[in-house]
Order: structure tokens, then sequence, then C-alpha cells
């Protein structure tokens, strides 16, 4: 067994001639104080509203991948910078100084 990590999410062939398929779909969240699995599973009880796990993932490595939303500088929890994107009625998260999602909301 090989541990292959891709950042994103990605579709591709390991083994073309055997045809072997394989979906990456990555946790979108980096944890500061914590694991980046109990940071997502965090904020996905503290934000999730009444989507699943897995449609908060996406929704969260989208805005990660394209964050909107008014800029403020944030202090994590490790004692690094991020920054804050609020958007007056809709989604808002937290990124790293290297682009990596602490959190995110739908309102």
């Amino acid at each position: 067994m090989w541990d292959l990590t891709i950042p994103g999410d990605h579709d591709f062939y390991i083994d073309a001639a055997a045809a072997v398929l394989v979906h990456n779909c990555s946790n979108p969240f980096h944890g500061t104080n914590m694991s980046d699995e109990d940071s997502l599973n965090y904020h996905y009880a503290k934000h999730g509203d009444d989507v699943t796990l897995e449609q908060y993932a996406q929704d969260a490595r989208a805005f990660a991948d394209n964050p909107i939303g008014e800029r403020t500088s944030e202090a994590l929890q490790d004692g690094t910078k991020g920054i804050r994107y609020r958007t007056p009625d809709g989604p808002g998260g937290i990124v790293d100084q290297f682009g990596r999602l602490i959190t995110f909301w739908y309102r």
C-alpha cells in the first residue's frame, strides 16, 4: 500500500493497463491546534448546518480554492497569521499564510 498525497481533488489512473481509477478528495482543513481530521470534524459540527460532512468538505475546498469577501488579518492559535474572509450574507472562512483552510462557515 502506498500513501500518495496530491494537493486538491483529482481523478487519475494509477495503472492504465488494469484501468485502476483513483479519486483523491483531500481534507481541505489544516488544524492549528489539532489534527487536520479533527479540525474538519470540529468545524463541521460547528458550521455544517444541514449538509453532509462530504458536502461541507467539498464546499470548504471550493471556498479555500477561491476565497471571497472582505479581508482582515487574524492571529491563529498556533501563533501564526491568517486571513479572515467575510461576506455580508454568504460564506466565509479563515486561511493561513500558506492558503490552507482553517475554518469555513456558510453564514
